[in-house]
């Protein structure tokens, strides 16, 4: 899998098209990345929006047509972008709550989630998933990685 940047319109209609509650896209204040196959073909996307840079708050919002675009680069790309660059202290994604698949690899990634009933119309509840910067930098995935860009940091000075 490659990563897309710079084709934000392209990327955000996609995953606005993936998502049944999201007819009216992202707006015009984002940036999103595209997550191509080996043939280059669009098979995923995340759109980063509703930045709040006052009080360091973005959300996610992501969708693919396969289940393998979820890689480790794509992971680490997914949280680098709020969290080094726009330095938030929180990330923010809105899922179904019949979602388990997703929900169990946010618990996993450091993520905590409430129950918001009617989130998604009036039969269909969600959970507003909120991960912060110390739980990022402090979960399992991000630990080891980052102690390995040290290291290589630290040989090349």
């Amino acid at each position: 899998m490659d990563l897309l940047f710079g084709y934000d319109v392209v990327v955000s209609t996609f995953v606005a098209r993936h998502i049944p509650h999201c007819h009216r896209g992202f707006g015009k204040n984002m940036k999103a990345i595209g997550i191509l196959d080996e043939n280059k073909v669009l098979v995923g996307g995340l759109v980063f929006h509703d930045y709040q840079p006052e009080t360091g708050l973005i959300e996610i919002s992501g969708a693919a047509t396969t289940k393998r675009w979820l890689t480790r680069v794509v992971l680490n790309r997914m949280f680098d972008y709020p969290f080094l660059e726009c330095q938030c202290q929180m990330v923010v994604m809105r899922i179904r709550r019949d979602n388990h698949p997703l929900h169990r690899m946010l618990l996993a990634y450091g993520f905590k989630s409430q129950i918001v009933s009617r989130m998604f119309g009036r039969d269909v509840d969600g959970l507003l998933c909120t991960l912060t910067d110390d739980a990022w930098l402090s979960n399992k995935f991000n630990k080891k990685r980052l102690l390995v860009q040290r290291e290589a940091e630290m040989q090349h000075e």
